[in-house]
């Protein structure tokens, strides 16, 4: 993975001690940092979490899945699940999919796809959407790294990174669209978290 260098500067700017010189931050990094769904778990048993019930969101994520779940060709192929916390079903057809802001549109979703009011819908991470509607262009990086979803218009709905992940072990809000994040042994692909 390619990586670019901010100077020690930046850290001192910040408050911050450097140690080396230089940070490495991914290329797939976008460079905004907008994001409200930051990897570091705080408090994921805290009840009174924000609940995202105006968007369809990334819900869970296993990027090490060796043998937890199976898609529909019998490959243990890494995933990403979504979640509609709105009132209306969602069609997905137009909509993206990437693990690099660079091209937001890698992996372009089938119309036909849609995911209802409260439900949960399964994409394959797997680098072959030629083998069908779920499955997507680019393959999950066990070492952590960072995905987007943007609607048919191409706006950002959510960027997530995410961090390196156990064998077997999903990235997982704590409960379905709430902000609070931790990792899940075998996960709950397509379930209630």
């Amino acid at each position: 993975m390619s990586r670019r260098t901010l100077p020690f500067l930046v850290l001192v700017l910040a408050g911050c001690e450097p140690s080396g010189g230089t940070i490495l931050i991914p290329e797939s990094t976008p460079p905004s940092g907008d994001d409200d769904d930051d990897v570091d778990d705080d408090d994921a048993d805290d009840d009174d979490a924000f609940q995202n019930t105006d968007s369809l969101v990334i819900n869970e994520l296993m990027s090490a899945n060796d043998s937890a779940i199976f898609d529909d060709g019998g490959l243990a192929t890494d995933w990403i699940e979504l979640y509609n916390g709105t009132e209306e079903t969602i069609e997905l057809g137009g909509w993206t999919l990437t693990d690099d802001w660079r091209s937001p549109d890698l992996s372009t979703l089938p119309a036909g796809l849609a995911v209802e009011s409260g439900g949960h819908l399964l994409l394959w991470a797997g680098g072959d959407a030629s083998r069908g509607p779920r499955h997507l262009d680019f393959s999950l990086e066990r070492a952590g790294e960072a995905i987007g979803i943007f609607d048919a218009e191409g706006r950002e709905v959510q960027w997530l990174p995410f961090p390196a992940l156990p064998r077997d072990h999903s990235w997982s809000r704590v409960r379905d669209g709430w902000e609070d994040w931790e990792q899940v042994f075998g996960g709950t692909p397509g379930r209630a978290n």
